[in-house]
């Protein structure tokens, strides 16, 4: 008898989830060979794609966005799974991906068992309540191995894993670990043990454990987190996350009072006695009054690129430094940065004096500067302008594709709501635009008169500067790159270079001058 050759492009897909029994009976390739040889028995010669979804939870859809587009756009006619489960066991979201695919003229197919539309509902709740009933079983016995002290998770920095699920030291971290106490007892902070770790060279916690995209330096929150972590005594604390529930996968913080605690769980580093004494108790945020930092969130390392962060100390002025520099320490070589300091005065009265002479330069012609500030505000409306026509286009696209069924009454009117919100919020963004008076700056309406007034009371406020200012780069003597990254007078550049600088970037205009502060340090 002659079998019949179906020539439409297939997808097959499978997928496995260690969370839905614990572990996984059937590797993932067998399941790939049982499903090509039945699109072999039916025909289906024109398997376009393989997808193999390992260690995926059927609670979650967004793994098959890619593959609705490309049902949509025609390049799979037939998708091919071994039963209803593997596609998903989300009631809610395995109607709405049925419905589409169906919608655009595809078929579903499924090994072990026949699809029927009728059916299809019940069969996706039953494999719903299935995931619901397995993460219950799967949490009792999470919880029956926690209360039993069975380590389930990698070993902390300063342990290995040793024989009964128990942590033993490691000698070779261990002794890092007892280092970091014993300078924290001296009285070191938190930055500065850092940096005497970086400067040995010794790896951190994520580089001593394998990670693939491992943190290069060691930093204060490393150390932070090592002398307040009460494992180093013999504690073991689980349960101190979860998921929402087994449809949300989203991490939350337990209460202290479903913590699972464990003393005397295995060998302490250090004594209690010890790591109490540097337990800061909580200290309450004491009510300042509001200063204002106008450099705040333009500042950027000449070097590194990282922000800079501002450094407040008693009886010494404000300053800012690197953040590289102020997580890590100081760090030589190629990863490290330097401190970058330059106090918050030095800046102030830079910023002033390149106001100065931004109006002198424009003295002959006032209309200028307001011209520059009136750039920033047309390239904004032109760029609210195209947004909003992209946005439109979208919901004219989705009438179409409503009307000619190729998407669900439910998808259409969950996406249509999603833009028609952005629609209205950008028409609204645009008619505030349209109603500023020229010269009025697009983010704060300070106008050129503004600007005069704040200079002849000697004042910069945060306002100002971020209307004025891109951002704010600060060098050290020889990190300015050969070709820089913004238009400079080449004697200029040269002092910079030599004696290193504080760089303007203005916000209004690609043309505008840079005012350069060299000799700073």
């Amino acid at each position: 008898m002659h079998k019949t050759v179906d020539r439409r492009p297939v997808l097959i897909y499978c997928r496995e989830s260690r969370d839905e029994n614990g572990e996984s009976y059937e590797r993932i390739e067998t399941q790939r060979d049982i499903l090509l040889d039945f699109c072999r028995r039916r025909g289906l010669v024109n398997v376009v794609d393989v997808i193999l979804d390992d260690d995926t939870s059927g609670t979650s859809f967004r793994r098959f966005d890619p593959v609705i587009e490309r049902v949509r756009q025609g390049e799979i006619q037939v998708l091919v799974f071994k039963d209803a489960s593997r596609l998903g066991r989300n009631l809610k979201e395995s109607l709405i991906f049925v419905d589409l695919v169906e919608s655009c003229g595809a078929e579903i197919l499924f090994e072990s068992e026949e699809y029927n539309e009728d059916f299809f509902p019940l069969k996706a709740w039953f494999n719903e309540q299935r995931a619901k009933e397995d993460g219950q079983k799967i949490r009792r016995v999470l919880r029956h191995k926690m209360e039993a002290g069975t380590l389930l998770i990698k070993p902390f920095y300063g342990y290995r894993p040793g024989e009964a699920g128990r942590l033993v030291p490691d000698e070779q971290t261990a002794s890092v670990v007892r280092w970091i106490f014993q300078q924290a007892q001296l009285g070191r902070g938190s930055g500065e043990i850092a940096g005497a770790l970086n400067r040995k060279g010794l790896p951190t916690p994520s580089q001593a454990a394998g990670y693939e995209h491992a943190a290069a330096c060691w930093n204060a929150q490393h150390i932070r987190r090592i002398l307040t972590n009460s494992v180093y005594v013999g504690t073991m604390v689980y349960n101190r996350t979860g998921r929402k529930s087994y449809k949300n996968k989203t991490t939350i913080r337990r209460p202290e009072t479903e913590w699972i605690i464990l003393e005397n769980h295995h060998e302490p580093l250090v004594p209690r006695e010890l790591f109490n004494s540097l337990q800061r108790p909580a200290r309450r945020q004491e009510r300042r009054t509001a200063v204002s930092r106008p450099f705040s969130g333009l500042l950027r390392c000449g070097r590194c690129g990282s922000p800079l962060v501002l450094r407040s100390r008693k009886n010494r002025p404000d300053a800012y430094i690197c953040g590289k520099n102020h997580r890590e320490g100081a760090v030589s070589g190629r990863d490290g940065c330097t401190p970058h300091h330059v106090r918050e005065s030095v800046l102030y009265e830079a910023a002033l004096k390149y106001l100065e002479r931004l109006l002198r330069s424009s003295s002959l012609n006032p209309e200028a500067i307001a011209d520059r500030l009136d750039s920033g505000e047309r390239n904004r409306r032109t760029e609210l302008e195209k947004k909003l026509g992209r946005v439109r286009n979208m919901i004219d696209q989705m009438y179409d594709d409503r009307l000619r069924g190729v998407i669900s009454e439910e998808l259409f009117v969950r996406k249509y709501a999603s833009c028609v919100a952005e629609e209205e919020t950008l028409e609204a963004q645009l008619r505030s635009v349209a109603a500023r008076r020229p010269g009025q700056n697009q983010l704060t309406g300070i106008r050129l008169d503004d600007i005069i007034l704040h200079l002849d009371k000697r004042i910069l406020t945060k306002e100002l500067a971020r209307t004025l200012f891109d951002r704010i780069l600060v060098y050290e003597p020889g990190e300015l790159p050969a070709k820089a990254p913004f238009a400079m007078p080449e004697e200029l550049q040269v002092r910079v270079q030599t004696c290193g600088g504080i760089v303007f970037v203005e916000n209004m205009a690609s043309s505008a001058p840079q005012s350069i502060t060299p000799g700073w340090v």
